[in-house]
């Protein structure tokens, strides 16, 4: 018969394992129908002392306070958003204004290029020279169709964001009102949540959520020293290019760069190409260069970094990152880590291996 050493390790682990189930099925089921509503809870808490404050100086009832910092909120954010959009769609007017005249000085570009490239390979051993013709003519059969291609793709882009805007609507629309109607109530909402648990489990929880809110910051610090060591880097290379818009360019990558998945590749590599295209190889291959150190450069910070902040050695935030990007998505790559943090903390104060208690 196991004793009571064996029995509680069980236990622990049979706990372990259901939690583990419940967070799995709470990312797969349960996150999205739910986002605006925690979304409007961490927003809610980031506003509690600002409210408090705000009602106790002006004596004004709290609903007003949570009303008007949360229009204060939505409205810096949305004068940022519309900045960025603005910006966005001036320089895609432009690019849409020289599409036609790029494509129109395609055919001498590539006829120039063409030349090149027979030369290249007439210099090439006989046996391969058939088989790279037999590539270039391939190739340059399907280049034809890129203009249809980017008119088609830019066509599909519109009809996806036609199609979205009204469920994106919908979901920033709930969760500003989440945060007001929560932010008005949080007090007596949070109490309401811990009701269920006993005293035990509520100090366990407290625990928990005041060590994952400053973790939270430390994170937030770190994505903060991210985006700047990308706009640093970006700005130096862009300068030394002598690009006139250098900054801009710079700030606007490193913010899509903070996006995870998109990058600054998002930028980059559709420039180079654009300048291989236009003839400025030496541009393009500097903007290649650069994607590459800046990529390198972050790749090699972020684990590190990330992981110092929250508290994970650096490997393990990588598993993590990836691991969580393979089940869930842009999510799971940035919730994936604080669950490994959780785990890790959980453990050094004994809560699920005893025997580790402290050892981090």
């Amino acid at each position: 018969m196991p004793d009571k050493k064996h029995m509680e390790t069980l236990r622990r682990g049979g706990i372990a394992a259901l939690v583990t189930a419940g967070a799995w099925l709470f990312l797969r089921f349960l996150l999205e129908p739910l986002m605006p509503f925690l979304l409007g809870l961490v927003l809610a808490r980031l506003m509690e002392n600002p409210v408090r404050l705000l009602s106790a100086r002006l004596r004004l009832p709290r609903a007003v306070c949570a009303g008007a910092l949360t229009v204060a909120a939505v409205g810096l954010l949305a004068a940022l958003g519309a900045a960025l959009v603005s910006i966005l769609w001036v320089e895609l007017n432009r690019l849409v204004a020289a599409l036609p005249g790029l494509m129109a000085r395609l055919p001498d570009i590539t006829g120039s290029w063409r030349e090149r490239v027979d030369i290249w390979i007439e210099a090439a051993p006989l046996p391969m020279q058939d088989m790279l013709r037999s590539a270039l003519e391939s190739f340059l059969a399907g280049g034809s169709s890129i203009p249809g291609d980017v008119y088609t793709l830019a066509g599909t882009l519109i009809t996806a964001l036609a199609t979205g805007f009204p469920k994106t609507v919908l979901f920033l629309f709930t969760t500003v009102l989440s945060t007001f109607l929560i932010s008005c109530e949080y007090a007596r909402l949070t109490a309401l949540l811990m009701r269920p648990f006993p005293e035990r489990i509520r100090e366990r929880i407290l625990k928990i959520k005041n060590h994952m809110t400053l973790t939270a910051g430390k994170w937030l610090r770190a994505q903060a020293i991210l985006i700047f060591i990308t706009f640093v880097l970006l700005f130096m290379g862009l300068f030394a290019m002598r690009e006139p818009y250098a900054l801009l360019i710079a700030g606007v990558t490193a913010l899509l760069d903070a996006l995870p998945v998109i990058g600054i590749g998002l930028v980059l590599l559709p420039w180079a190409i654009y300048s291989f295209i236009s003839g400025s190889a030496v541009k393009g291959i500097a903007l290649l260069m650069l994607y590459a150190v800046v990529s390198l450069a972050r790749g090699l910070t972020e684990p590190k970094l990330v992981g110092r902040q929250i508290g994970l050695p650096p490997l393990l935030t990588l598993m993590s990152m990836y691991a969580g990007f393979l089940l869930w998505g842009v999510p799971g790559m940035i919730l994936t880590p604080f669950g490994a943090m959780l785990v890790k903390q959980m453990t050094e104060w004994g809560w699920i291996w005893p025997g580790l208690k402290g050892k981090g």
